[in-house]
Protein backbone atom coordinates (compact mmCIF):
# COMPACT_ATOMS: atom_id res chain seq x y z
CA UNK A 1 0.00 0.00 0.00
CA UNK A 2 2.73 2.19 0.69
CA UNK A 3 4.09 1.76 -2.90
CA UNK A 4 0.79 2.93 -4.51
CA UNK A 5 0.82 6.75 -5.71
CA UNK A 6 0.00 9.36 -2.86
CA UNK A 7 -3.83 10.24 -2.51
CA UNK A 8 -5.23 13.60 -1.10
CA UNK A 9 -8.11 13.50 1.01
CA UNK A 10 -9.77 16.66 3.02
CA UNK A 11 -11.99 16.45 5.84
CA UNK A 12 -14.58 18.79 6.13
CA UNK A 13 -18.10 19.74 7.55
CA UNK A 14 -20.62 20.56 5.33
CA UNK A 15 -24.69 20.57 5.53
CA UNK A 16 -24.38 20.06 9.15
CA UNK A 17 -22.71 17.17 8.46
CA UNK A 18 -18.61 15.52 8.72
CA UNK A 19 -17.33 14.24 5.14
CA UNK A 20 -14.57 13.50 3.44
CA UNK A 21 -14.26 14.93 0.15
CA UNK A 22 -14.11 13.43 -2.16
CA UNK A 23 -16.20 11.12 -0.45
CA UNK A 24 -15.37 7.96 0.79
CA UNK A 25 -16.45 5.61 -1.77
CA UNK A 26 -15.02 7.55 -4.50
CA UNK A 27 -11.31 7.41 -2.53
CA UNK A 28 -12.42 3.62 -2.24
CA UNK A 29 -13.25 3.66 -5.96
CA UNK A 30 -9.73 5.50 -6.48
CA UNK A 31 -7.73 3.34 -4.98
CA UNK A 32 -8.70 -0.11 -5.92
CA UNK A 33 -8.43 1.07 -9.29
CA UNK A 34 -4.40 2.00 -8.30
CA UNK A 35 -4.39 -1.29 -6.52
CA UNK A 36 -5.47 -3.37 -9.33
CA UNK A 37 -3.22 -1.22 -12.16
CA UNK A 38 -0.23 -2.03 -9.67
CA UNK A 39 -1.44 -5.57 -9.20
CA UNK A 40 -1.61 -6.26 -12.99
CA UNK A 41 1.90 -4.42 -13.91
CA UNK A 42 3.67 -8.03 -14.41
CA UNK A 43 1.39 -9.06 -17.05
CA UNK A 44 2.13 -6.04 -19.13
CA UNK A 45 5.63 -7.12 -19.24
CA UNK A 46 7.01 -7.99 -22.58
CA UNK A 47 10.68 -9.65 -21.87
CA UNK A 48 13.48 -9.26 -24.20
CA UNK A 49 12.04 -11.16 -26.84
CA UNK A 50 9.94 -8.52 -27.45
CA UNK A 51 6.04 -9.03 -27.79
CA UNK A 52 6.86 -13.19 -28.70
CA UNK A 53 3.34 -14.98 -27.13
CA UNK A 54 5.59 -16.93 -24.99
CA UNK A 55 7.33 -14.30 -22.93
CA UNK A 56 3.79 -12.24 -22.40
CA UNK A 57 2.46 -15.38 -20.95
CA UNK A 58 5.22 -16.33 -18.73
CA UNK A 59 4.70 -12.31 -17.01
CA UNK A 60 1.02 -12.80 -16.86
CA UNK A 61 1.70 -15.90 -15.19
CA UNK A 62 3.15 -14.42 -12.02
CA UNK A 63 -0.33 -12.70 -11.04
CA UNK A 64 -2.23 -16.22 -11.09
CA UNK A 65 0.40 -18.58 -8.88
CA UNK A 66 0.52 -15.47 -6.46
CA UNK A 67 -3.33 -15.21 -6.34
CA UNK A 68 -3.24 -16.34 -2.68
CA UNK A 69 -1.49 -13.66 -1.75
CA UNK A 70 -4.12 -10.85 -3.30
CA UNK A 71 -6.35 -12.30 -0.18
CA UNK A 72 -3.93 -10.45 1.99
CA UNK A 73 -3.53 -7.75 0.27
CA UNK A 74 -7.12 -6.91 -0.15
CA UNK A 75 -7.45 -7.68 3.44
CA UNK A 76 -4.80 -4.99 4.22
CA UNK A 77 -7.11 -2.50 1.82
CA UNK A 78 -9.87 -2.77 4.57
CA UNK A 79 -7.86 -1.74 7.12
CA UNK A 80 -6.91 1.16 5.58
CA UNK A 81 -10.03 1.79 4.93
CA UNK A 82 -11.25 1.31 8.30
CA UNK A 83 -8.56 3.59 9.91
CA UNK A 84 -9.40 6.47 7.55
CA UNK A 85 -12.89 6.13 9.13
CA UNK A 86 -11.31 6.50 12.18
CA UNK A 87 -9.61 9.58 11.49
CA UNK A 88 -13.07 10.77 10.48
CA UNK A 89 -14.81 9.52 13.52
CA UNK A 90 -11.42 10.93 15.75
CA UNK A 91 -13.24 14.84 14.67
CA UNK A 92 -17.08 13.61 14.96
CA UNK A 93 -16.74 15.23 18.34
CA UNK A 94 -15.49 18.88 17.41
CA UNK A 95 -17.82 19.46 15.49
CA UNK A 96 -20.91 18.01 16.79
CA UNK A 97 -22.46 21.18 18.43
CA UNK A 98 -22.80 22.19 14.42
CA UNK A 99 -24.69 18.88 13.44
CA UNK A 100 -27.68 20.34 16.07
CA UNK A 101 -30.47 21.58 14.35
CA UNK A 102 -31.19 23.97 17.51
CA UNK A 103 -29.00 24.71 20.15
CA UNK A 104 -30.68 26.97 21.51
CA UNK A 105 -33.13 24.45 22.40
CA UNK A 106 -30.48 21.91 22.90
CA UNK A 107 -29.05 24.18 25.80
CA UNK A 108 -32.55 24.79 27.31
CA UNK A 109 -33.14 20.99 27.62
CA UNK A 110 -29.71 20.31 29.48
CA UNK A 111 -28.88 23.16 31.04
CA UNK A 112 -31.34 23.83 33.99
CA UNK A 113 -28.82 25.09 36.85
CA UNK A 114 -25.98 27.27 37.07
CA UNK A 115 -23.76 24.63 37.92
CA UNK A 116 -24.73 23.24 34.26
CA UNK A 117 -23.65 26.61 32.45
CA UNK A 118 -20.30 26.83 34.41
CA UNK A 119 -19.11 23.38 33.94
CA UNK A 120 -19.99 23.58 30.21
CA UNK A 121 -18.57 27.05 29.85
CA UNK A 122 -15.24 25.83 31.56
CA UNK A 123 -15.73 22.83 28.66
CA UNK A 124 -15.76 25.24 26.19
CA UNK A 125 -12.65 27.04 27.11
CA UNK A 126 -10.47 23.90 27.19
CA UNK A 127 -11.67 22.74 24.37
CA UNK A 128 -11.66 25.97 22.25
CA UNK A 129 -7.57 25.35 23.97
CA UNK A 130 -7.30 21.69 22.75
CA UNK A 131 -8.78 22.43 19.09
CA UNK A 132 -5.49 24.12 18.17
CA UNK A 133 -3.09 21.18 19.40
CA UNK A 134 -5.33 19.15 16.49
CA UNK A 135 -3.18 17.91 13.84
CA UNK A 136 -4.10 19.53 10.03
CA UNK A 137 -2.96 16.85 8.26
CA UNK A 138 -3.14 12.78 8.90
CA UNK A 139 -1.42 10.39 7.24
CA UNK A 140 -3.23 6.65 6.32
CA UNK A 141 -0.33 4.94 4.66
CA UNK A 142 -0.66 6.24 0.98
CA UNK A 143 -3.95 8.28 2.10
CA UNK A 144 -2.98 12.51 3.30
CA UNK A 145 -6.21 13.42 5.17
CA UNK A 146 -6.03 17.83 5.38
CA UNK A 147 -8.01 18.06 7.95
CA UNK A 148 -7.69 21.86 7.96
CA UNK A 149 -11.80 22.51 7.25
CA UNK A 150 -12.97 20.43 9.92
CA UNK A 151 -10.49 21.99 12.60
CA UNK A 152 -11.75 25.47 10.93
CA UNK A 153 -15.36 24.45 11.50
CA UNK A 154 -14.73 23.31 14.89
CA UNK A 155 -13.00 26.79 15.86
CA UNK A 156 -15.79 28.32 14.38
CA UNK A 157 -18.36 26.56 16.46
CA UNK A 158 -16.50 26.91 19.77
CA UNK A 159 -17.00 30.53 18.72
CA UNK A 160 -20.29 31.11 18.75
Amino acid sequence: HETLPAMGVKLVFKDKKLCFDPPFEEVRKHYYKELKTFIMLPSKFTGVAGEGGDAKELFKKIVDRNSKALVVVFSQAEKLFRKLSEVGDKFEKWVALGSLDDIGAFVEENLKEVEDWENNLRLLKTRARDVDKLESEEKVDCITVDTRGVKSAAEEQLRE
